[in-house]
């Protein structure tokens, strides 16, 4: 009994610890064997169904409450996150007893068993991208994507594609543990090394000279009280807007003099006030640029009548975020992106140099009661916790023609969810940009697991990605999910990273077919086992 005990804390440590998060190496065995060995264990341990329902609800609730532990930051988001971290525990430990009871309770101990154990999770993670905002973060899949061989399993079928595999093997893997069963051991071994050289093949076969995009990534670094007065905090912290203007001016000015670059992403809310709210003078914009980037060759009179007539700043000379953006992109003569609030929308602005035509993108996921109400009742609650305001849902995705490139942009949460990205592929995106702001849970494995989530999303639609964060981890990303370069700065230091970005793209069968290709396998293979155990039974 104590051997099942230690084989239960074992497997419960490689899963708790196996994401790239927290000890990368742990995830090739989390994959393979990990919740085998607590499947074991609880089958050994537990004397009937619902012991064996009871200790799986709570090995993966503990899993879970360790993965999510950033979820604990009651700091910004109230004690009001600790309900939402709670619901999430409760709700996949329920899934994952589920699946437990499934596993072990099957008398044929086969590969189409663990096909339909795989199906059923498959299915299980998916169906959880739909209530209220949906929940993509924490797929079991991210065992293997602590190896980019492995991650490029994701361009056939996702990251739900991973997941079935780690489902599968370790389906497997129990099965021979449970029959004693050595003779599985090399087709075991075989399936675990699948994914790895199928990696290495794909990227050797697609892995191809490209035009170069440069590049310039803004971290503000500003926490919730510096930006925007929080008179729950100390209100002296709070930086006025038009000295975190200079700021990003500063940055810019130091770190890109006499550099050239086609694209220039700030982050999501990158400055507090309306994209178009009329708040700097005119006098102090123009002296404040002039100061930073001598000689403003861009804002001269015609430039400025220009503005007027297009309404940029009105003629009582009075500016807004929209004057400083746009000058951005006049001077250095690139595109600039930048998260900002327009009118009921958390919003990315697209600015493009010598011309008054502003873009923009309006954020279509939106966190329940933190940017919307999903309920009119939830009102009340949100005021308890000090929620008053919410956005408005975007209605759809967009591209916007670089100099370079044509890209579509994600704000924060919406780049962990496949098919949104999936479909920004599918109507001409060559580059993808995240803005995200992570500063509401600092100090927290948020910011990599974030990271993680966007280097997936570059697998599966064969495509670079660009973020930019206020905290965060600021990088580019090349379309095989291998970091082209990282901002080496802590949490609460801003900084501007400048790099060239290979534009090399190829086509995946994910961007083609996104999610329906693995919810199609797995459907087939739910039947396909209903069919077999019907015709046992005959």
């Amino acid at each position: 009994m104590k051997k099942n005990y230690f084989l239960l804390l074992l497997g419960s440590i490689i899963c708790a610890f196996g994401q790239p998060a927290w000890v990368p190496f742990l995830g090739y065995f989390a994959a393979t064997i990990g919740l085998a060995l607590c499947w074991y264990a609880i089958k050994n341990i537990a004397k009937n169904k619902k012991q064996i329902f009871y200790l799986s609800f709570l090995f993966f609730a503990i899993l879970q409450a360790v993965q999510l532990s950033w979820m604990t930051s009651t700091k910004y988001q109230t004690n009001y996150i600790l309900i939402i971290y709670g619901s999430i525990l409760v709700s996949t430990a329920l899934e994952f007893a589920l699946l437990t009871l499934f596993v072990t309770s099957q008398k044929s101990k086969n590969i189409f068993t663990a096909a339909a154990a795989a199906s059923i999770w498959t299915i299980f993670e998916w169906i959880r991208l739909w209530p209220l905002c949906g929940y993509s973060w924490n797929p079991l899949g991210l065992y293997l994507t602590n190896n980019h061989y492995s991650l490029q399993l994701a361009s056939l079928g996702g990251v739900y594609l991973l997941s079935f595999f780690v489902i599968l093997i370790n389906t497997i893997t129990y099965q021979a543990l449970i029959n004693k069963d050595v003779k599985k051991l090399p087709f075991i071994c075989f399936l675990s090394l699948v994914p790895f050289a199928f990696g290495f093949i794909h990227q050797s076969i697609n892995n191809t000279h490209s035009k170069i995009l440069k590049a310039a990534l803004v971290q503000t670094a500003l926490t919730p009280e510096e930006r925007t007065p929080m008179p729950e905090y100390d209100i002296r912290k709070f930086i006025p807007p038009h000295e975190q203007w200079q700021k990003i001016f500063s940055l810019l000015s130091t770190e890109l003099k006499n550099k050239q670059v086609d694209l220039i992403v700030l982050p999501e809310s990158a400055v507090p006030l309306q994209y178009n709210q009329e708040f700097f003078p005119l006098n102090y914009a123009l002296t404040t640029l002039d100061t930073f980037f001598p000689p403003i060759v861009t804002i001269d009179n015609k430039t400025i009548d220009n503005a007027k007539n297009h309404k940029i700043y009105p003629t009582k000379n009075v500016v807004s975020n929209n004057f400083f953006a746009q000058s951005i992109a006049n001077y250095f003569q690139a595109d600039v992106i930048i998260g900002m609030d327009k009118e009921n929308y958390n919003a990315a602005l697209v600015y493009h140099p010598n011309t008054i035509k502003i873009e923009s993108y309006e954020k279509r996921v939106l966190l329940p009661i933190v940017e919307y109400f999903p309920f009119s009742w939830v009102k009340n609650l949100a005021a308890k916790f000090g929620i008053t305001g919410a956005y408005t849902h975007g209605s759809t995705n967009k591209i916007f023609a670089g100099k370079i490139a044509n890209f579509s942009i994600s704000i924060c949460y919406e780049e962990t969810f496949g098919h949104l990205l999936h479909d920004n592929r599918n109507i001409g995106a060559q580059l993808l940009v995240n803005i995200s702001n992570d500063a509401w849970f600092p100090n927290s494995k948020l910011p990599k697991q974030h990271f993680d989530l966007g280097k997936i999303r570059t697998v599966e639609n064969g495509l670079p990605l660009i973020r930019a964060c206020n905290t965060g981890i600021t990088a580019g990303i090349n379309a095989f999910g291998e970091t082209i370069s990282i901002l080496d700065k802590k949490e609460n230091q801003n900084g501007l990273l400048l790099l060239n970005v290979p534009l090399a793209s190829y086509p995946t069968l994910y961007s083609l077919l996104g999610d329906y290709l693995i919810l199609s396998v797995s459907g087939l293979f739910i039947l396909l086992f209903l069919f077999s155990r019907k015709h046992r039974k005959n």
